[in-house]
């Protein structure tokens, strides 16, 4: 352990400078590598761990993982009612009735969304094209996946007179 002056003010102090005594402490480590642990985590690392309540006759071990590998396109579906173009937002109904309807127009909505992408992204991997001009300010980037919502922006401005 040692002490440091440190002197208290701005400029090259003089004998009247006030001052404070710092301590200064070094610190040492002594560590060991547990290779034996280190193996047993470098074994398990990168893979996923599913968990369902099906039951192993009902769905085998590579139905089960076939189904749940994508995991992300049910949570996209859950954050575009959260925060996206579907919103379900508080709404104070006082029927639960008007509750459940609302619900199940969103939810069909949703169905329309994800139907729509399948069908645009799927058509565009057999025909091997892209499209462009989806992204505002990027008029040439092209896609090959395409959001639902990136597809009605496209026909924003298009008016139709029947």
């Amino acid at each position: 352990m040692n002490y440091e002056k440190v002197y208290e003010g701005r400029g090259r102090p003089s004998a009247k400078t006030p001052f404070r005594r710092v301590r200064k402490t070094t610190l040492s480590l002594t560590y060991e590598r547990c290779e034996a642990e280190i193996e047993a985590f470098q074994a398990v690392a990168g893979w996923r761990l599913y968990v369902t309540n099906a039951s192993g006759e009902r769905l085998s071990l590579e139905q089960a993982v076939f189904s749940y590998r994508e995991q992300w396109q049910p949570e996209r579906g859950f954050h575009r009612f959260k925060r996206g173009r579907l919103p379900a937002l508080p709404i104070y109904f006082q029927d639960d009735q008007k509750i459940r309807g609302l619900m199940c127009l969103l939810t069909i909505a949703l169905q329309v969304f994800t139907l729509m992408e399948f069908v645009v992204r799927s058509e565009l991997a057999a025909q091997g094209q892209s499209l462009a001009g989806l992204y505002e300010g990027n008029p040439k980037r092209t896609t090959q996946r395409p959001t639902a919502e990136r597809l009605l922006a496209a026909f924003r401005e298009i008016t139709l007179y029947f």
